[in-house]
């Protein structure tokens, strides 16, 4: 995957044919992961999102990367082949969108709080909170699913988290030992483009 492309935005260059984007990605070898992961993390500009997934640059292999810099996170993760093996019942609707989205419009999708995560490179993983969101959003792209699949176009209707409600200074339930402010409320609170 020989891409060098500097001077545009990801949203510019992210392809957004959804036909394209609608075929499952195919595995790759160890090796071959590494150098797409590396070169999806050369490309990718932390101002502009949190993720990007190989399929959305036209190359339909089972790779993509989370690069998640805020004030709560500093998060970086790379996956090779991966695959949900476990999912929480505990579930969270959110505004968001992304670069193979035109116009980037934000969409409500749900996604489980906590995944457990297996892939080539890091075995098995256990993610919650905002890190399992993105998660959930590049892995779907390697499935063929682009959140306009399962989510909602924005609409005046409240985002709701579907457990029971924690005060701002509650431990976060995500079980990262950070209070819910600092931590998974993020999620409630504006739109994140996550690739």
């Amino acid at each position: 995957m020989a891409i060098k492309i500097k001077s545009k935005s990801l949203h510019d260059i992210c392809i957004k044919d959804h036909n394209k984007l609608s075929q499952p990605s195919v595995e790759v070898s160890l090796d071959e992961g590494k150098e797409i992961a590396a070169c999806l993390d050369t490309l990718f500009n932390p101002a502009e999102g949190v993720g990007l997934a190989a399929p959305q640059l036209g190359n339909f292999k089972r790779v993509c990367i989370i690069r998640i810099q805020n004030d709560v996170y500093n998060y970086k993760l790379d996956l090779i082949n991966p695959r949900i093996i476990e999912k929480s019942k505990e579930t969270i609707r959110h505004k968001e969108s992304c670069f193979s989205v035109r116009g980037r419009q934000p969409w409500i999708v749900e996604r489980h709080h906590e995944i457990v995560v297996t892939d080539d490179l890091n075995g098995e993983l256990r993610i919650s909170g905002y890190p399992a969101y993105v998660a959930q959003h590049e892995i779907d792209h390697l499935d063929g699913i682009l959140i306009s699949d399962h989510g909602t176009p924005t609409a005046p209707q409240p985002i709701v988290r579907n457990t029971e409600k924690l005060g701002r200074n509650d431990p976060c339930s995500c079980g990262s030992g950070k209070k819910y402010k600092k931590c998974c409320l993020e999620l409630t609170n504006g739109n994140h483009t996550v690739a």
